[in-house]
């Protein structure tokens, strides 16, 4: 709908823009006698008759140019695939053009992706947002991780949800292993409250909310858990919407 919105706009702005450039035509085609001597514009007394001529012309180009109702560009018809997780491991570590995934060439980072996608499809672990990338591609992105860039010039940030439990939780512990496995699994289980049960072993998770994304880094090590991820920008705009 805002795609639509901002094609009409602007559809309608080149016409009126059109429009004006028209009429400013027009205007240079009347003879120099009968147009004001500095420019401003129409003379309105001895020179009514350009001035009607002048009218006239514009109004027959607005009516035969502009319509009453800007019509909707045509889009192209939306494109629909079918994929298996096997399908979207190998589109994540092989690249596929179609979908503008490009390969991973990293060994160590296909790797870090080949294990998080298999934790991710596996029956007994719901849904989670993960972020795999070089600890200084989250720097650059989000100022208050530890080196971060300048943070006048970042505008992203990072706020946790738990007090930093998961992140002492997974310190130092690899994706690889299986404690990252058990944590993620009861992270991502679903409970009352989307909050760690009041009778969950380790006391220090109860209650607390299991809300927010993972960012690890390509060797497989958390760099932040469970966190909100604050003022990013969108991939693009529309302009004039």
């Amino acid at each position: 709908a805002f795609a639509r919105l901002a094609e009409e706009r602007t559809l309608r702005c080149e016409a009126e823009h059109k429009l004006r450039q028209t009429a400013a035509h027009l205007q240079q085609q009347i003879p120099s006698e009968e147009r004001d001597v500095h420019g401003i514009g129409l003379q309105d007394d001895s020179n009514g008759n350009a001035l009607s001529r002048f009218s006239s012309y514009r109004a027959t180009w607005g009516c035969q140019s502009v319509p009453d109702t800007v019509q909707s560009a045509q889009m192209p018809d939306p494109l629909f695939f079918s994929a298996t997780c096997t399908d979207i491991v190998d589109a994540l570590l092989h690249g596929v053009s179609y979908l503008d995934f490009a390969r991973v060439e990293c060994p160590r980072t296909r790797r870090t992706v080949q294990t998080m996608m298999d934790l991710l499809v596996h029956p007994r672990i719901g849904g989670a947002l993960v972020a795999i990338a070089e600890p200084e591609a989250f720097s650059d992105v989000f100022a208050d991780i530890a080196g971060g860039s300048d943070r006048s010039v970042a505008r992203a940030s990072i706020r946790t949800c738990d007090e930093g439990y998961m992140n002492d939780r997974l310190r130092g512990v690899h994706i690889s292993d299986k404690k990252f496995a058990d944590a993620l699994r009861d992270f991502a289980m679903h409970t009352e409250g989307d909050r760690w049960p009041d009778d969950y072993p380790d006391e220090e998770a109860r209650g607390r909310p299991k809300d927010g994304a993972f960012l690890l880094s390509t060797s497989g090590y958390r760099v932040n858990c469970s966190v909100k991820l604050l003022g990013l920008q969108p991939a693009g705009r529309w302009n004039n919407v």
